[in-house]
């Protein structure tokens, strides 16, 4: 991302006002943001960057390697590569390692292209996130959310457990596992769920015996005497013995990497008659008060469970049976709504008709209104005017089909101002399968939109630098090279190919040769002099190689008519760096990786005219000789009175 400079190489890679503007813009802004050249080689990074990741832009991506998640580096990675090759923007979510080597907290990058006005890939901006803390908030909704949805029947014995055990897995946990006390006070194994169970299979058959000493008044599974939950952010050695039914179960939970452990117990009638216990290992993740929260609404949730099944069980009549489920459903939803009540996001709930009958204390603490305001359609009236008709048909079509909803809107605060939301809902069902309405929630994304917009407003900023950037460079070449050089934006700016062709050679070091001798021959054809057709050959002979070497290869077509020859090397490489040929026309020798270096001089030495197209999917070099020498652009000025640097008209 050099300017061009004609005699000398500076350390400040933007040395353009409009790319330091562009540059300050990124500093300033509040997320850790990069800028990258067009093959994705970090060249500048913002104050916030730095922090994140503890290092200069040139060590970024290799902190990004060593300390993303080993199961989402490849992913990473590959996503990187795939939004390089189409120019397409990358928008991903991965777990990042924390300095302190402890924990993984989840990131979100957004890698987008910086492109000027012909569609040219010039730069990317990228973006990180953290966004650990909000996915914990969305875990606690999603959680919550579907808890509500169960089937609603207590009946159906370990099949809603299995379900509960399987749904912590599936939000906040890599193992759950229910126990309970047997009527001779053994601890036995109810129900277990795994991320990898199949790997992981040490909880033994359900209902073996266990040989947790659970009478013990301290260890992890003290809460059969305390009654009260224990939470191991760190888990030790001793506490997986604790766990372990032998040593070869032992040495799985070494091997599984168990960082994290919740025991929550379960209680009936005010005595403890199990414990859920839920543990974290290849997440990441440690445990803190938030998930005891969370862990304490899955444990009332099981034990009413529990006890609802008992006293079912012990039931011969059915109408006794009918009378307490329907007690236990009516203590289910007090349970639901005083969890709902409690938790951070704003939660709703409708009837089986699409009327909204429930809300939870964050959203009338944020509408400002009662219940009885809210409910039903009340509510609407704070959706934004012009948001409210889609809302309204998104909303239907959904609740028609029964299919989840995601959507998002603006909607009153109680202190008149709209906030972004992005609600999302889902179908709930009885045990029957019986519709019984939505549940959902909606969460604050005004911050989130406000920064899609700063970033949108970025790009346009940078895009515009960008193609000021290569207009200036455009004209100084043609200035210092009297329009014997034309920067072309697009292939319509390259010049018309000549009617005859003498030839397509595949350029490799073994046809270099055949490519020299058929221009030879052309430009006898055309009636050069050999002075300058033997020039000629030297310039194309270097386009030529430059191909070979940078490409790997290419395709030269060669093109003749009376008093002009044309020659066309085309690759399809990675491009040039075009911001350094302005020194390259001016000095002999100068030479870096990947341009044109010393050829490109020689080129401007020997040939009389070249246009260059070049960007990350291929470069194009026309160049033209004439029987004579066209007049320089300033000769030209003076003798037409008109000042031109423009292209002239070949064999002028």
């Amino acid at each position: 991302m050099n300017t061009p400079h004609s005699s000398h190489e500076t350390d400040d890679p933007f040395e353009n006002a409009d790319e330091t503007l562009a540059l300050s813009i990124v500093d300033a802004l509040p997320e850790a943001a990069f800028v990258t050249d067009p093959l994705g080689q970090i060249e500048f990074c913002n104050e916030r960057a730095r922090t994140h990741f503890g290092a200069p832009p040139a060590d970024i991506l290799s902190i990004l390697k060593q300390r993303t998640h080993p199961d989402d580096l490849a992913e990473l990675l590959e996503g990187w590569q795939r939004a390089i090759d189409t120019d397409s923007p990358l928008d991903t979510e991965f777990r990042l390692l924390q300095p302190a080597g402890e924990i993984y907290r989840i990131q979100h990058l957004q890698f987008n292209p910086i492109k000027d006005r012909k569609g040219q890939v010039t730069r990317w901006l990228g973006m990180v996130t953290d966004i650990h803390d909000r996915q914990r908030l969305e875990a606690v909704r999603r959680f919550l959310t579907q808890l509500a949805s169960l089937p609603q029947s207590f009946g159906r014995g370990s099949q809603t457990l299995t379900e509960a055990a399987r749904l912590a897995v599936a939000t906040i946990a890599d193992w759950c596992i229910i126990y309970l006390t047997d009527a001779n006070g053994a601890v036995r194994h109810i129900e277990a769920a795994h991320s990898e169970f199949v790997k992981y299979d040490w909880t033994g058959e359900s209902g073996s015996p266990s040989s947790v000493e659970h009478d013990l008044p301290a260890g992890i599974f003290s809460v059969w005497h305390s009654g009260s939950p224990e939470i191991r952010s760190d888990v030790h050695d001793e506490d997986l013995r604790a766990l372990a039914h032998n040593e070869e179960e032992l040495r799985t939970l070494r091997e599984a990497g168990v960082t994290s452990l919740m025991v929550w117990p379960l209680k009936a009638q005010g005595n403890v008659v199990g414990a859920v216990l839920l543990a974290s290992s290849q997440r990441g993740h440690k445990y803190d008060s938030t998930d005891m929260e969370i862990a304490g609404a899955l444990a009332e949730w099981i034990a009413a469970a529990i006890e609802a099944a008992r006293l079912l069980h012990s039931k011969d009549d059915e109408i006794a049976r009918h009378t307490l489920e329907q007690a236990r459903l009516l203590e289910r939803e007090q349970r639901f709504q005083a969890m709902a009540d409690a938790a951070p996001v704003l939660l709703w709930m409708t009837d089986t008709n699409g009327d909204f009958r429930h809300f939870n204390n964050s959203w009338l603490e944020f509408r400002g209104r009662t219940l009885a305001q809210e409910e039903k359609s009340g509510w609407t009236q704070g959706v934004y005017p012009a948001d409210l008709a889609l809302w309204k048909q998104s909303f239907a079509n959904h609740f028609k089909r029964r299919q989840p909803l995601r959507t998002e809107f603006r909607l009153r605060r109680s202190d008149g101002e709209y906030r972004w939301m992005l609600s999302s809902g889902r179908a709930r069902y009885a045990s029957d399968g019986a519709f019984l309405g939505y549940i959902g929630s909606c969460v604050d994304i005004t911050a989130h939109k406000a920064a899609e917009e700063e970033n949108a407003a970025l790009l346009h900023q940078i895009q515009n630098a960008a193609q000021h950037e290569r207009e200036f460079l455009r004209d100084v070449l043609a200035s210092m090279t009297q329009g014997r050089v034309i920067l072309c934006d697009t292939a319509a700016d390259l010049p018309p190919r000549l009617v005859t062709c003498d030839g397509e050679i595949d350029l490799a070091p073994p046809t270099l040769r055949v490519l020299r001798e058929h221009t030879e021959r052309a430009s006898l054809t055309a009636g050069l002099p050999q002075d300058r057709w033997e020039d000629f050959i030297t310039a194309v002979g270097e386009a030529a190689l430059n191909a070979v070497m940078h490409a790997g290869g290419g395709i030269a077509h060669i093109y003749a008519r009376a008093g002009t020859v044309q020659v066309w090397v085309e690759d399809t490489g990675g491009g040039i760096a075009v911001e350094k040929l302005p020194r390259a026309t001016l000095e002999r020798g100068y030479t870096t990786a990947g341009s044109f270096g010393h050829g490109f001089w020689l080129m401007l030495e020997m040939a009389d005219r070249i246009w260059l197209l070049t960007g990350p999917t291929g470069t194009t070099v026309v160049l033209e000789q004439y029987c004579a020498p066209p007049e320089p652009g300033w000769l030209q000025a003076k003798s037409n009175s008109v000042a031109t640097f423009g292209p002239m008209q070949p064999g002028a």
